[in-house]
Formats: C-alpha cells, sequence, structure tokens
C-alpha cells in the first residue's frame, strides 16, 4: 500500500493511505502513526479516500489509532471514506464512533486553532512552547559542546560552563544551578542516564543575558501539554491562595517517572528563564533564554 505524509498549519500531519489495507499492509499505517507520535506529532488526519480495500485487520489499525490518541491526550481524524471502505467502517459500527469527515478540509477544522504558544502570557502564567522555529533555536555564534555522560558529571559541566558568564552573572540568580538542572533533564529523561548516548549543548553569554539549548537522544517530552495544564492550575491556585487544592499539584509524574521526579525542576525552569523555555517539534531540545537586565540594574 501508498503511505504519504504532509504536514499542514497547526501543527497537523495528514496521512494518505492508498492501496488495500488488509493483514499484511496494516502494520506499516501502524508503525508510521506510532513513529510520529515519537517525534512529537500530536495532531494526525488519516485521509482513506484513495483507500480502496480494508479488512478486519486494517479496521483494528483505524481504531489503535484513535483510541490510542484519545489515551495519549492527542487527536487522531479520518477523512474521506467510501465506498466499500465506508461500509466496512458502518458493519462494524464504528461510524458513530471514529470521527469521520467527508474531505481534509472539513477534518481539519476539528483541529483548534494553536496560537502563537498558548503560553499564557495574558494571564502572566508562564508555559512551555513547542516552536522549531523560535529565534531561541538560533544556534549562530554560540558555543557548542558535545558529551557522553551520567548524572553524576552534571554538575561538574554545569559549573564549567557557567564560569563561562561574564563575572557579574555567575552568582545571580542561581544560574549554574539552572544549567544544571537542563543537562540533568536531558541525561535523565531523556538518555534515561545512559553513557553511551550523547548531550549536546549550545550556550552564549552576553553582559545582560544568557542563552542555552541542550539537546538529548530520548523520544522527547510527549507529556508538554499535560505539564502545562498542571502547572497553570497550580499558579492558579496560588493566586487564588487556595493551598488546600494546590496540594493537589505540587509534584508533576507520568507513568516513567521515579520517586524522586515531581517536575519541579522545569517549573523552576520557566520562571527563571524569563524569555522563554521551548522545545524543538522532536521535543528532545529545549531552548531557554533569560534575560538579566532587571538583576544587573540592581546589583549596581
Amino acid at each position: 500500500m501508498d503511505i504519504q505524509v504532509e504536514a499542514l498549519e497547526q501543527q497537523v500531519q495528514l496521512i494518505s493511505l492508498g492501496g488495500e489495507m488488509d493483514l499484511y499492509t496494516s502494520s506499516q499505517v501502524k508503525e508510521r502513526v506510532v513513529k510520529l507520535w515519537e517525534q512529537g506529532h500530536k495532531r494526525l488526519i488519516i485521509d482513506l479516500s484513495a483507500l480502496s480495500y480494508v479488512d478486519s485487520s486494517g479496521i483494528g489499525v483505524l481504531l489503535y489509532i484513535y483510541t490510542s490518541s484519545q489515551k495519549r491526550g492527542y487527536q487522531a481524524v479520518f477523512s474521506g471514506a467510501h465506498g466499500s471502505v465506508a461500509k466496512v467502517i458502518e458493519l462494524t459500527k464504528l461510524s458513530g464512533f471514529l470521527p469521520l469527515d467527508p474531505d481534509n478540509e472539513t477534518a481539519a477544522k476539528r483541529f483548534e486553532p494553536i496560537e502563537s504558544s498558548p503560553s499564557a502570557e495574558s494571564d502572566g502564567i508562564r508555559q512551555l512552547i513547542v516552536d522549531e522555529a523560535s529565534e531561541l533555536f538560533d544556534k549562530k555564534g554560540m558555543y557548542f559542546k558535545e558529551f557522553q555522560i551520567d548524572l553524576s558529571h552534571v554538575r561538574r559541566l554545569a559549573n564549567l560552563i557557567a564560569q563561562r558568564a561574564p563575572a557579574h552573572l555567575q552568582d545571580i540568580n542561581i544560574l549554574e544551578q539552572q544549567i544544571s538542572e537542563l543537562i540533568k533533564n536531558g541525561v535523565k529523561h531523556g538518555n534515561r542516564n545512559d553513557k553511551n548516548k550523547k548531550i549536546k549543548i549550545w550556550f552564549r553569554f552576553h553582559d545582560d543575558q544568557a542563552r542555552m539549548i541542550v539537546e538529548d537522544e530520548g523520544k522527547g517530552f510527549q507529556e508538554l501539554e499535560t505539564w502545562n495544564e498542571f502547572y497553570r492550575k497550580k499558579i492558579e491556585c496560588y493566586r487564588n491562595q487556595d493551598f488546600e487544592k494546590m496540594m493537589e499539584y505540587l509534584t508533576f509524574q507520568t507513568s516513567e517517572s521515579s520517586d524522586d521526579d515531581g517536575g519541579n525542576a522545569m517549573m523552576a525552569a520557566v520562571e527563571y528563564w524569563n524569555e522563554g523555555v521551548v522545545f524543538n517539534n522532536a521535543r528532545n531540545a529545549v531552548a531557554v533564554k533569560r534575560s538579566f537586565t532587571d538583576d544587573v540594574h540592581k546589583s549596581i
């Protein structure tokens, strides 16, 4: 069968299927979708308009795509089903269950517009952003280093990097500690502390600002949107002085979190890096920037 993938607006991926989707080919579709998820793509349109045949195995994969998307908090919409394909979907009682649209244009309307990062800056709540085109990922003029390290060497590495900053910045607002947290996040959560995997680091310091990019070889921060919502609720509780409710939002954990993971490092990061915390599309690289203008003025 034929599988084509095209990027649309609003971070939507269009997967066009052609030919026959049966016992022998349906696994190809599943593998392609899973790969897109691993790359950080969470909005999918599955175009069935060029699909001429589907059997129970193919229906099983379509059902898998939809139910797995729901469990992950992602979106999957199906379009263009017709003829025997539409009939099989109807016979299996899925026509009222799967989100089916007549064409891609109609399907695309199901996705809410993504504003220039729903970072909640309008209400002052900082959020994590996915924007590979952000100026924070501009590596021009930045120092670059690549390492194969485990957690035991992170603190030392962060200290060496922080020492490259101007002297009047090195002790401002725990710069070294925040650099350490970014690297540790990549080593621990991205590379799973595998010393055979690399950590890539770009950094640049000026008199009044610090920039850094850290990239690991992991599968990326797939729970980013969930984290954003969690943090938003925590800050809302804090602002409302509802500390009893805030107890529910003290630690952010996923199925892969260890007992000592609480998500506090990322919470501190969005507040410390006051010019943005931005992830690439694969979510395995984070770019940050902090302006020290106010701090420098206070220190003079």
